[in-house]
């Protein structure tokens, strides 16, 4: 039982010593890499050479000089900001020059075109919308007292159809109901110069009714001297319903 154990004490110090002469032996690696940051050397080298040709001591004083000086192009960014916000006051007050307010002259115009083409309120039913067609002579750039010349006597016609108008009694048998559209031309002195039915109110007994009022409305009354002119064109609606 020695034998073996001596053997094995003897191995490990033959092996500690192979060990330790493999160390010596052993030739270390040659360090091929480049020399490291070489940039932070630089930068110490010019940071020494500024040390050197600098004034050996600084005064207290100097280094708040130096600060101030750094710190001195801070109000320079108010001073662009303030020159950046002047155009757009310029800006804006071009755009508000650009944009004047339009005369009260101009706006009023197209409420008297809109005066004349438009028909005045009628109330009831029956005949309605006898009015001066836009087409005519006598409304283009009327003065306001034509205007409202043109409103009385297109009421006047509607009026006198109405008073000229009758229900067939067949068609109030049957309950025949609907709307006829008449176009007139007259002269100044209330004679028909051109009558026809220019939509039909889907029933032969109505529309026929409509041609034989205008036949017992004729001559319409004349037209007053503030609307010049020697022809006037009218339209109206010729209503015929029954009550419920």
């Amino acid at each position: 039982m020695r034998i073996p154990a001596r053997c094995a004490a003897w191995t490990v110090v033959l092996v500690s010593h192979g060990l330790g002469l493999w160390s010596l032996t052993r030739t270390p690696r040659p360090n091929t890499d480049p020399p490291p940051d070489m940039s932070v050397s630089l930068v110490s080298l010019s940071e020494l050479a500024s040390e050197t040709t600098a004034p050996a001591q600084r005064s207290p004083a100097a280094s708040p000089s130096s600060a101030a000086s750094t710190q001195s192009p801070g109000p320079t960014p108010p001073s662009d900001m303030a020159a950046s916000a002047t155009p757009p006051t310029v800006t804006r007050s071009a755009a508000f020059a650009d944009h004047a307010p339009v005369p009260p002259q101009v706006a009023a115009a197209p409420s008297r075109h809109a005066e004349i083409a438009s028909p005045p309120p009628g109330g009831g039913t029956g005949v309605g919308r006898a009015t001066a067609a836009p087409g005519t002579p006598t409304s283009a750039g009327a003065p306001p007292a034509s205007t409202r010349a043109q409103g009385d006597y297109a009421a006047r016609v509607r009026a006198w159809l109405e008073a000229h108008k009758t229900y067939p009694r067949k068609a109030r048998q049957r309950r025949e109901e609907g709307m006829a559209e008449i176009f007139l031309v007259l002269d100044r002195h209330g004679r028909v110069l051109r009558g026809e039915l220019v939509r039909g109110s889907g029933y032969a007994l109505l529309d026929a009714e409509v041609l034989a009022m205008l036949d017992r409305a004729a001559p319409f009354p004349p037209a007053p001297r503030e609307i010049a002119g020697e022809r006037l064109e009218l339209s109206a609606v010729v209503d015929f319903h029954l009550d419920r």
